[in-house]
């Protein structure tokens, strides 16, 4: 088997990684920071830890139940775990994602938060799609 001229992966684990990281960015990125795109600018202390609370512990929302941004981390996390460990991988990248991942988790034990913190808490959880899409671009 050959290796692909634009990436040190074979083309097979290269395109399972770029899917995993293209449904991670789905799953976690968009659904992350959904709610935070559409509460108005003028919302209350009350709407924004409700928004931040929401945006962690009922990220998903399937027919039935809900996941949380934690169980979707961790869940890709093992799924990427053995491409993770190759020298080819972005390492960089994705400790700065890892390290994203933290900051926003870390909101959910600061809960209920203020309109004093809307920019940081702004900043951390939009973060996580852009480092996400960063990683499917060196991967590309």
């Amino acid at each position: 088997m050959n290796q692909s001229q634009n990436s040190p992966f074979f083309p097979e684990e290269r395109e399972t990684i770029l899917n995993l990281l293209r449904d991670l960015n789905h799953d976690l990125g968009k659904y992350l920071t959904l709610a935070l795109r559409f509460l108005p600018s003028d919302a209350g202390d009350s709407e924004l830890s409700d928004t931040v609370a929401d945006s962690l512990h009922r990220t998903r929302n399937h027919q039935d139940r809900h996941e949380s941004a934690e169980s979707i981390w961790h869940r890709y996390r093992a799924e990427l775990d053995p491409h993770i460990k190759t020298p080819y991988f972005p390492e960089q990248t994705w400790n700065d994602l890892a390290a994203a991942m933290s900051k926003v988790l870390s909101w959910g034990k600061r809960l209920p938060v203020t309109c004093a913190q809307r920019p940081e808490i702004h900043d951390d959880f939009f973060r996580v799609p852009a480092l996400i899409k960063q990683l499917i671009k060196e991967l590309s």
